[in-house]
C-alpha cells in the first residue's frame, strides 16, 4: 500500500450536528476517524460488533458518529472530510502511512502473545474482565475477530459481500467452541488469524481500500476502516485478558487516535444517548484540549491524561486518574465504540 492516511492525534466532528469538540486554539484536525466497575456499560466492548442495554443484553443499535464534512484531503486518492476538532498542543499535523498501522497490528498481537505465553492452561479458564467470559473466551473472540475482518478485506478485494459473520448466534457458538482450549492452541490460534489478516491488508490493491464494507450490525465504512476497527480489539481485549496489561500499557498513537475517535462518538450521540456524560467538559491535561458534550459555563469538568479517560471512557478502568470537578462520582459513560459513520 503506497498510499497515506491521516491519522487524529486527536477528534473527529460534524459540522451539520453542529458538534461541539471545541479546540482551545480552535485548529482542524484530520481523521479517520481504549477491567471496568461499570460492567455492564461496557458489555459491548465484550463483542465490538453490538451494544448493549444497561442489564447487559444485546440491543439493535441505534446511535450514530461521525467522522466529518468540511476540508476535503486526499486518503488513498479518494477525498476525504477533515474535522473540526482538537489535537495535542503544538502538534501541527501526524500522518500514519498504512503500514505503520499494520506495524501497530502485528506489535499489539505479539504483546497478547507474551501475556498468554506467562499463563497456564488454568489460567485460561479464569474469569477475564468481561462478564461471563473466560480469558479462553477473550482469546478465542481475538482470533475470530481477525477473521471476522479477514472477510470484509476479502469482500473488498472481490466485489462479493461477504458477512464480518455468518450470525450472532454463530460467532458466540464459535466462542464456546474455542474457550475450552489449551494456553498453547489459543496463543497459535491468536498469531495465527493476526497474521493472516495483516497478509490479506499488506496484499490489498490500493484501489480497494476505499470500497465500502459492512461489519456485523450493518455499520457501513471503507475498508481501509477495518483495520481501526482491529485496532480497537487488539489494544482493548488485551487489557480484558486480565492479565496485567492495563491502559497504561497502550502505545501512544493508539490513545491519541483512540481518545478523539471516542470523544467525538459521544458527542456525536443523539440528544438523551450521552447518558451522564451530557452537559460535560472533557479535558485531556498532557494534550491540554477540551471537548465539551453540551457543556456551559460553570458546568462539571472532568479531566486526566489522555489514557486515564481513555480507560474510562472505553470502561476499560474504573476512572483512576480522573477528577472531577466540582467533586462527585465519575459519571457512567455510554457504551463503547460506537458507530463509525460520515466516511
Amino acid at each position: 500500500m503506497h498510499g497515506v492516511v491521516p491519522v487524529p492525534l486527536l477528534g473527529r466532528g460534524d459540522g451539520e450536528r453542529q458538534i461541539r469538540l471545541k479546540a482551545s486554539q480552535g485548529v482542524r484536525q484530520n481523521p479517520p476517524a481504549g477491567i471496568p466497575k461499570a460492567i455492564t456499560a461496557a458489555l459491548a466492548a465484550a463483542f465490538h460488533d453490538a451494544p448493549a442495554r444497561p442489564d447487559g443484553t444485546l440491543a439493535p443499535y441505534t446511535c450514530s458518529n461521525t467522522t466529518c464534512h468540511r476540508n476535503t484531503r486526499t486518503v488513498c486518492g479518494t477525498p476525504r472530510a477533515r474535522a473540526t476538532g482538537w489535537r495535542p498542543h503544538g502538534v501541527e499535523e501526524e500522518r500514519m502511512d498504512w503500514r505503520e498501522v499494520i506495524d501497530e497490528l502485528e506489535a499489539g498481537v505479539e504483546r497478547i502473545v507474551g501475556t498468554l505465553s506467562g499463563l497456564g492452561d488454568q489460567d485460561m479458564r479464569a474469569p477475564s474482565g468481561l462478564p461471563g467470559w473466560s480469558r479462553g473466551h477473550v482469546a478465542t473472540h481475538i482470533a475470530r475477530n481477525a477473521d471476522s475482518l479477514w472477510n470484509l478485506l476479502e469482500s473488498a478485494r472481490t466485489g462479493v459481500e461477504i458477512p464480518q459473520y455468518p450470525s450472532l448466534d454463530a460467532r458466540n457458538a464459535d466462542l464456546d467452541a474455542g474457550a475450552g482450549r489449551s494456553r498453547d492452541e489459543l496463543a497459535e490460534d491468536v498469531r495465527a488469524t493476526a497474521a493472516r489478516f495483516v497478509e490479506a491488508a499488506r496484499a490489498l490493491p490500493e484501489e480497494t481500500w476505499n470500497v465500502p464494507v459492512k461489519s456485523m450490525l450493518g455499520w457501513p465504512h471503507p475498508a481501509w476502516y477495518t483495520l481501526y476497527r482491529r485496532w480497537h480489539e487488539v489494544e482493548a481485549h488485551h487489557v480484558d485478558l486480565a492479565a496485567g496489561y492495563g491502559p497504561a500499557d497502550w502505545p501512544e498513537p493508539y490513545v491519541r487516535w483512540a481518545l478523539g475517535s471516542t470523544l467525538t462518538d459521544i458527542a456525536a450521540l443523539p440528544e438523551g444517548r450521552r447518558g451522564e456524560l451530557d452537559g460535560l467538559r472533557i479535558t485531556a491535561t498532557d494534550y491540554g484540549e477540551s471537548a465539551d458534550l453540551g457543556w456551559t459555563p460553570g458546568g462539571p469538568e472532568a479531566s486526566g491524561s489522555g489514557r486515564a479517560l481513555l480507560g474510562w471512557l472505553s470502561g476499560r478502568s474504573d476512572g483512576v486518574g480522573v477528577s472531577l470537578r466540582p467533586d462527585g462520582p465519575l459519571p457512567v459513560p455510554p457504551p463503547w465504540p460506537h458507530e463509525p459513520t460520515g466516511f
